[in-house]
């Protein structure tokens, strides 16, 4: 699907306040408001937009902390129920395969003094071997 400046301006204005309404698009870009919808439900069905998310506030939420933490998993068999676990643990924000030493790079957030309980990632579960982990912390 090529796009041109008219999608290019309400996919800028959409990426910097998704809840913008249609309406204020359409005057902002010179449309009426059902082409604007129509520009929007094309880019979705072409997979450019692939959703709408909320971009929360750790600090407000009490996790003021992002850990970026290397690990490395025992055999490669245990991969994908890592990353099954992985999934289920809202404090794990990113997590990126890596070449060399550790298989995985995690971005969690966390609170001061956190528990296990309060928001840093579990141990992993027995099946994964205990991973080897390269903690860097940093405030965000």
């Amino acid at each position: 699907m090529a796009i041109d400046d008219i999608d290019l301006r309400i996919l800028d204005m959409l990426q910097r306040n998704g809840k913008l309404s249609q309406a204020k698009i359409a005057g902002a870009v010179g449309l009426t408001t059902p082409s604007v919808n129509e520009r929007i439900k094309k880019m979705e069905r072409h997979g450019m937009i692939k959703g709408f998310v909320a971009l929360l506030d750790h600090e407000k939420m009490g996790l003021p902390l992002t850990a970026y933490i290397d690990v490395a998993l025992e055999h490669p068999r245990f991969e994908k129920s890592f990353v099954d676990d992985l999934e289920r643990l809202l404090a794990v924000q990113e997590c990126h395969y890596l070449a060399g030493d550790f298989a995985y790079r995690l971005k969690v957030k966390a609170s001061i003094g956190c528990s296990r309980s309060e928001g840093s990632p579990a141990p992993a579960p027995a099946s994964h071997s205990p991973p080897r982990r390269s903690p860097r912390s940093s405030r965000s």
